[in-house]
This record gives structure tokens, C-alpha cells and sequence, in this order.
């Protein structure tokens, strides 16, 4: 009798072994890469929500985004960045990254625009670490919070969006999306594995998706319509 109490009871080993529900996991949608023709957008408009500080916000935004476009890094990537890195970055054309995910260092080659670009921004550079003494791209004496660095870096892409009146999903990742694809298009998938770091194509592989722009897309389409 008292197995069959706790049987009826829901606390038998049947409940036990029974499947649990899975939870209703919320789709988000797709980002867009943050390509050429919006970059500069974005750069121009950097700190343009910042309250205080705003030549602060600006320089590290901007900084950042530069950063992010060419090397197509995570945002806790960038986090812990100092201004010996990147002057290390600028002379050696090559930034040396421990990769949030793996734990595992990675050498981030860098073209000679990307070199440019850093360079430009030494009047950024001088506001960050000169004027208000910070010890890393995004903090005073220790690294910001990683939620709170890509709330900051989402809220500063979102204000441009509706500045602008853009209809984008842009996004912190944005950056790395674009990065990847644009490289899909010239080389090999794991040539790209290797560029970006990743240990697994199959990591590489999920962002054929963006394979194609929306305008290619669109065009296909176009002359797929004209033929019928």
C-alpha cells in the first residue's frame, strides 16, 4: 500500500524516469553583419547617448569598434585591452589574444587598414589612457563587467539605429558576423577557422547563413521573377 501511495503520490521512480518538459527557449532575431557601407555610420555617431563624459564614451567606443570591425573579435575579447597592447597591435601588426571561450591564446593577424585606422585614432587613444588614466580600453583600475560592457556597446549601436532611422538589427556581434562572412567569401572554411581561431569549423561553419547580403540576396530574386 505505501508504494502505491507514493506511485500516486508522484514521487515514484516512474516520475522519476519520466522526461522532463523542456523549456521554452525565446528565439531572438538574427543579427545583421555590420558591414562597409555601415561601419562608418556607426564610428561617427560613437558615445552620441553618453550623458557625461562623452569624449570618453566616444574614444573607447570608437576604439572598440575599430577594433571589433577588423578583427572580428568577441566582446569580452577587448575587454581587458591595454594601451601597451595596442601600440604593441600598431607596430607589430598583430594583436595577441586570449580567447574568452577557450582560455587559449590566439595571434590575431592585421591588415595594413586596420594598422591605419589604430593609428588615426591617437588623439582617442591619448583621451582614454592620457587624460583619464584608465588602465584598460573599458576601465579605471580593473576590466568593466562583461554584461555591462556589451549593454553599453548595444545601447550606443541601438541610439545610432534610431538616429539614423536604420533597419538593422546591429548588435555587439554584429561585428564579428561580418568579419567571418566577408572572409567566407575570399578563403577556405578553415582557413577562416584558423584566422578568427576557432577550434571547430562547425563553429565557422554556422555563419554561412550570412553567406549572402540581403542585396544579393534581393537581386537573385529579381532575375529569378524576370525569367518566370
Amino acid at each position: 500500500m505505501e508504494v502505491l501511495k507514493d506511485f500516486y503520490c508522484g514521487n515514484s521512480i516512474v516520475d522519476q524516469l519520466l522526461p522532463k518538459k523542456r523549456k521554452n527557449k525565446r528565439t531572438e532575431p538574427l543579427r545583421d553583419p555590420l558591414h562597409i557601407d555601415l561601419f562608418p555610420l556607426f564610428f561617427s555617431h560613437a558615445g552620441s547617448s553618453a550623458k557625461y563624459k562623452k569624449d570618453l564614451k566616444s574614444s573607447q567606443l570608437k576604439i572598440a569598434y575599430t577594433i571589433l570591425y577588423h578583427l572580428g573579435l568577441r566582446i569580452n575579447e577587448i575587454r581587458e585591452l591595454t594601451r601597451k597592447e595596442i601600440d604593441d597591435a600598431i607596430k607589430s601588426s598583430q594583436f595577441n589574444v586570449i580567447h574568452h571561450k577557450t582560455q587559449k591564446a590566439h595571434i590575431h593577424v592585421i591588415s595594413d587598414k586596420a594598422v591605419a585606422d589604430l593609428k588615426n585614432l591617437n588623439t582617442e587613444i591619448k583621451i582614454v589612457f592620457e587624460k583619464y588614466g584608465y588602465k584598460y580600453l573599458f576601465g579605471k583600475s580593473k576590466p568593466m563587467i562583461k554584461k555591462s560592457l556589451i549593454r553599453l556597446v548595444n545601447k550606443d549601436l541601438n541610439t545610432t539605429s534610431e538616429i539614423l532611422e536604420l533597419p538593422y538589427n546591429i548588435k555587439s556581434h554584429s561585428f564579428r558576423i561580418n568579419t567571418i562572412t566577408n572572409l567566407l567569401k575570399v578563403t577556405s572554411v578553415h582557413k577562416v577557422a584558423e584566422i578568427i581561431g576557432h577550434n571547430d569549423i562547425r563553429s565557422t561553419m554556422s555563419y554561412q547563413r550570412y553567406a549572402l547580403s540581403k542585396d544579393e540576396i534581393k537581386a537573385l530574386l529579381n532575375e529569378m521573377e524576370n525569367k518566370e
